[in-house]
C-alpha cells in the first residue's frame, strides 16, 4: 500500500492524523512521512489499524462487512464502500441504555426462575 492511499483511508476516518500521531506514540511529522512513501512498512499499517480500531484488512479494502470507528468526539465512520457518516454519542447511548434494560430484566427472569426451582426442589427433598 503507497502511502497515499493510506492517508487517504485515514481522512475517510475523519480522525484528525495529529491525534493518529500522538496515539501511535510518534510526531505529526513522522506519521507525514510515511505517507510519502512508496510501500509503507506493514506494520505501520497494523499500527494504524489498532489505533483507529478496524481491521488490517478493511485498510487494504477487503473487508466486506460493516466497521464502525469511533473517535470520543462523537465521530464515527461506517465501512460500507467507505461511505462515512456523523453518529452521536447520544445516539449510542440510547441504544446501549435500552439494551441494557432488556439484559437486566432478563437476569431478574432468571432469578426469579432460579428461586421457584431452587424452592421446589426443596419442596420434594422434604417428602
Amino acid at each position: 500500500m503507497t502511502g497515499k492511499e493510506l492517508k487517504e483511508k485515514i481522512l475517510v476516518a475523519n480522525v484528525p492524523l495529529n491525534q493518529i500521531a500522538e496515539r501511535l506514540g510518534i510526531t505529526a511529522q513522522s506519521l507525514n512521512s510515511c505517507f510519502k512513501g512508496k510501500d509503507v512498512r506493514s506494520n505501520t499499517i497494523e499500527r494504524i489499524a489498532k489505533v483507529l480500531n478496524v481491521s488490517i484488512s478493511s485498510l487494504y479494502g477487503e473487508d466486506k462487512e460493516q466497521n464502525a470507528i469511533a473517535t470520543g468526539n462523537g465521530i464515527a465512520v461506517a465501512g460500507n464502500n467507505n461511505v462515512a457518516g456523523n453518529v452521536t454519542m447520544d445516539d449510542n447511548t440510547a441504544v446501549l441504555q435500552e439494551r441494557v434494560k432488556f439484559l437486566e430484566q432478563q437476569v431478574k427472569d432468571k432469578e426469579s426462575l432460579l428461586e421457584e426451582k431452587e424452592r421446589l426442589i426443596k419442596v420434594l427433598m422434604e417428602k
